[in-house]
């Protein structure tokens, strides 16, 4: 909805369509497409455009959305600072150690309380499980304008994205 209400007046047959049909992907696809900037959302943009090119042959590790709470735990675990105070036994501290391991804490007041190890756990409203509700959502023709589309992110070897493929090519 936030989409539809940045069309412009004048668009006024696409505002009134958006609107009816905000709850329908086929829609959200064609107006985000036809609306880049009033329909603008950081989710919604290819993630590989997020780093400049430059810097992907530098990129060793990428971890994926189905494998978050090992991925970000094997990341941490290899992240080190120089300047850190070693733990009892004379060993540098990773990230994970001093952070990932306790999570977010009880205790904390400015943030929600989350005991468990970094996104061991997930119960916020970014925990929609989305993956297993795509046949609800797509059809043939919506997986290949999302595969056209977004296909920047299959193509970027760097990341490995698993392509799914909802529907087989009917020839």
């Amino acid at each position: 909805r936030k989409c539809c209400r940045k069309i412009p007046n004048r668009k006024k047959r696409d505002k009134a369509l958006c609107e009816k049909n905000h709850k329908k992907f086929g829609s959200f696809l064609k107006f985000v497409k036809k609306y880049p900037e009033e329909c603008f959302d950081v989710h919604w943009e290819p993630q590989v455009l997020k780093v400049d090119a430059k810097w992907w042959p530098y990129i060793d590790f990428v971890g994926h959305q189905e494998n978050l709470h090992e991925d970000a735990k094997t990341l941490l675990s290899n992240l080190y600072r120089a300047d850190e105070a070693e733990d009892e036994h004379g060993s540098p501290q990773s990230a994970w150690d001093r952070y990932g391991k306790t999570g977010w804490g009880n205790d904390n007041d400015l943030c929600e309380k989350r005991p468990y190890e970094f996104l061991e756990e997930n119960s916020s409203a970014h925990n929609l499980n989305a993956g297993s509700q795509m046949l609800e959502w797509y059809t043939p023709e919506l997986e290949k304008i999302v595969e056209k589309e977004w296909a920047v992110e299959w193509e970027q070897k760097e990341v490995q994205f698993q392509k799914i493929k909802l529907f087989p090519d009917r020839k």
